[in-house]
């Protein structure tokens, strides 16, 4: 409704989803390429996305494939997500530092730096597991990009390996259980962004 428009393909991301019940319209916030926009759509009108048939636009559009001469973006990190920055000398001496020592594990990855990285890896504390893994998986993502795969690769290996022994440490079945989707979401994605990749 307000004169925005794109080919089906884009890639962008969605920050918010508003409904206006009184006006009828569905306003959806996104960043497209960094650049913030908002798209309003009309749910009276028998085209496009309304009430009840989301989905089904959604699938009418199909996998469009990237106009030529353009790259298709893989991940879903912010556009200005960067690896740290490497310390100088930093060596993990006291417990309860695995956000620093988690840093400097990816900021040596980045540089391709693994064995050194290997080492910091070691250093981390296992009953941080979730969390080390999730921050693992945001830096897989970051790297879905990169035009040689080696850290990527690097990074999923060390992420899936997190996600694993965290799942190890379930003490019942139901504990096991509640466990398994966040592990099969971050795997998942991970096969995804390889899918991805490989058929660029």
């Amino acid at each position: 409704m307000n004169g925005l428009r794109h080919e089906a393909g884009v890639v962008g991301t969605i920050r918010t989803l508003d409904y206006d019940q009184i006006r009828y319209e569905l306003t959806l916030a996104w960043e497209v390429e960094g650049k913030p926009e908002k798209m309003v759509f009309d749910l009276r009108s028998r085209t496009g996305p309304g009430n009840g048939r989301m989905k089904q636009f959604f699938a009418d559009l199909g996998d469009a494939p990237p106009p030529l001469g353009t790259r298709l973006r893989i991940s879903r990190a912010p556009r200005d997500a960067r690896p740290p920055a490497l310390v100088p000398g930093f060596v993990q001496r006291e417990p309860g530092r695995d956000a620093q020592v988690l840093r400097q594990v990816w900021a040596l990855a980045a540089l391709r730096r693994f064995e050194e990285a290997e080492a910091q890896f070691k250093e981390l504390d296992r009953s941080w597991e979730r969390a080390c893994a999730e921050t693992l998986t945001f830096a897989v993502d970051v790297h879905a990009d990169d035009e040689d795969g080696a850290v990527f690769e690097w990074l999923r290996e060390k992420a899936t390996t997190l996600w694993y022994c965290w799942g190890s440490t379930a003490t019942s079945g139901g504990e096991g259980a509640a466990m398994v989707p966040d592990i099969n979401r971050a795997v998942n994605r991970f096969q995804q962004i390889e899918k991805l990749r490989a058929a660029r």
